[in-house]
């Protein structure tokens, strides 16, 4: 069952809490307490916000820098990475040398941070 499912199911079909809520609870009703639905709803809705669990992964592996690879060198001043997704990064340097003074950070596609380190 999917997770917005669960949620649907909850909010369509309340089971009663087991404790005593009457007269403290804002989901007593009817002689019946939901307020245990209504917690799980609250924090199912509340993960799905925050994203799935490979969401969050993905995002956390775009922060761990990666070298972009090399494509070719444009001028003495200019050379031209790519991205993992495919974005083509133009860097420019001094001759001959290549620092990161003017690289980006991060690819302005898909936020892959780079690692413009001289180690491996």
């Amino acid at each position: 069952m999917e997770i917005m499912e669960a949620i649907e199911s909850l909010k369509n079909n309340n089971e009663l809490c087991l404790d005593n809520c009457e007269g403290e609870c804002g989901s007593y009703k009817d002689g019946k307490c939901y307020c245990a639905d209504a917690l799980v709803v609250s924090a199912l809705e509340e993960y799905i916000a925050i994203g799935t669990v490979e969401e969050c992964r993905e995002a956390r592996e775009r922060q761990r820098g990666k070298k972009p690879e090399f494509e070719l060198n444009l001028s003495d001043y200019t050379s031209r990475f790519v991205c993992e997704c495919g974005k083509r990064v133009i860097v420019k340097h001094d001759s001959g040398v290549m620092d990161n003074h003017y690289a980006p950070n991060y690819c302005s596609n898909c936020g892959q941070r780079f690692d413009w380190s001289d180690t491996d």
